[in-house]
């Protein structure tokens, strides 16, 4: 079913980029094409929705009809829930077989079940007594992150950085490794290809040029949010959606920074001016795109400062229409002659020769997690008797290959 999905969405994005190129508007045929690609689309998501909803269901049903342990069926297959780990653990191992990489979030609309997690949350977070509420699991992000036995997992922070939304909207992935070990990978070089002769006695090979991206796992923090006690004695405070959230939030845009921060500084990538210290025009956004060798000319996407962004957005053709276009699959993103533009604070702002902005192929940048984010609990500080303290904490590796990265900057 996302095989189909990813055909009918990667169909209506080449029809649209085509009428793009064309300065045209889609025809009534193309329209009903279009029409019928969204609505099977959204017939799909439903059905994955449904099945993952069932699949929970199914274990929550078991649950609460008061089995310490047993084994039910799921459209993930079989599932055995021991009393010490009601299923959830063994259920997410099942989801990851059948080729669904996402968290579950156990999201069965119950509202009761949030309000015992927000209960059971203030409870830890006034007393750090987790009780038999929580399993821990220990990371290789150095944190034990408390999760609920029974009740709903917290909501976490989806495409929160710049880079995830773009690695996304090329159609690639974030790369997940349980471990915090280095994580090499190769780079295939253009001509790594050759024939095969028929009549070869010995083999014939073009052996790649030696090259490679290396992904290091750093961690990165949110930075520590506190909290009077008083405020945390409150039986109804929302921890789970006002801190959590906010928490992986901020680590997120450490992450952001840190990886603007790399590219900034790398004098070994290409650059492409624009016309003034302070304006952008077509044809330097075009030489952007161009800027990217063959090798890596797919899978591209554009971040770019917020005042980049602006003066695109002002951008028009002859007939008085914005260059740019809203992504038909995500409002997040905006698309330039077809390709993915994302807005960024971390890149620096006008003036002289800076960098405001890059183009990056999903081929040769990656992102990497490594581990399970985790939250630590600051409680009994002497210079804060009356507070306590939560920070997120997040292992996370990036690398590109240094021609799958263009600059975009300003002249001096």
């Amino acid at each position: 079913m996302r095989e189909e999905f990813s055909r009918h969405r990667h169909g209506a994005q080449e029809l649209i980029a085509r009428c793009e190129r064309e300065n045209r508007d889609l025809t009534d045929s193309e329209k009903d094409a279009n029409h019928s690609r969204f609505a099977a689309m959204k017939e799909i998501q439903d059905n994955l929705d449904f099945t993952q909803a069932t699949a929970e269901r199914a274990i929550f049903s078991a649950l609460d009809g008061g089995h310490a342990s047993g084994t039910v069926q799921t459209p993930f297959g079989a599932v055995t829930f021991p009393s010490d780990a009601p299923g959830r653990a063994e259920f997410e191992e099942n989801r990851r077989a059948a080729g669904d990489d996402y968290t579950s979030h156990f999201t069965t609309g119950d509202a009761g079940r949030r309000q015992q997690f927000s209960r059971a949350l203030s409870h830890w977070a006034r007393t750090g007594d987790a009780g038999n509420r929580f399993a821990t699991v220990t990371t290789v992000s150095g944190g034990g992150i408390l999760l609920p036995r029974d009740v709903a997992l917290p909501l976490e922070v989806r495409d929160a950085n710049a880079f995830r939304v773009a690695i996304a909207a090329v159609g690639s992935q974030v790369i997940f490794t349980p471990g915090a070990q280095d994580l090499t990978l190769p780079i295939l070089d253009q001509a790594a290809g050759s024939v095969v002769s028929e009549t070869a006695t010995v083999e014939t090979s073009n052996d790649p040029v030696p090259a490679s991206i290396k992904l290091t796992a750093k961690m990165y923090q949110s930075g520590s949010a506190w909290f009077s006690n008083l405020s945390l004695e409150g039986l109804q405070y929302n921890l789970e959606a006002s801190i959590v959230p906010e928490l992986n939030h901020s680590r997120e845009m450490a992450l952001e920074g840190s990886i603007a921060s790399a590219i900034i500084a790398d004098a070994a990538l290409a650059s492409v001016l624009l016309p003034t210290t302070t304006t952008v025009s077509y044809p330097a956004m075009l030489n952007l795109i161009r800027g990217v060798p063959r090798r890596f000319a797919r899978q591209l996407a554009i971040i770019i400062n917020s005042e980049v962004f602006g003066a695109l957005e002002k951008l028009v053709d002859s007939t008085g229409r914005p260059i740019m276009n809203l992504d038909p699959a995500n409002s997040e993103v905006l698309r330039f002659n077809g390709t993915p533009l994302i807005r960024s604070d971390f890149f620096e702002a006008f003036g002289s020769g800076k960098t405001v902005g890059c183009v990056l192929s999903g081929l040769g940048f990656k992102l990497r997690d490594a581990g399970q984010a985790a939250i630590a609990r600051y409680a009994n500080v002497p210079t804060r008797p009356a507070q306590t303290g939560f920070n997120g904490f997040g292992a996370h590796g990036f690398g590109y290959s240094p021609t799958a990265v263009v600059k975009l900057k300003t002249p001096v």
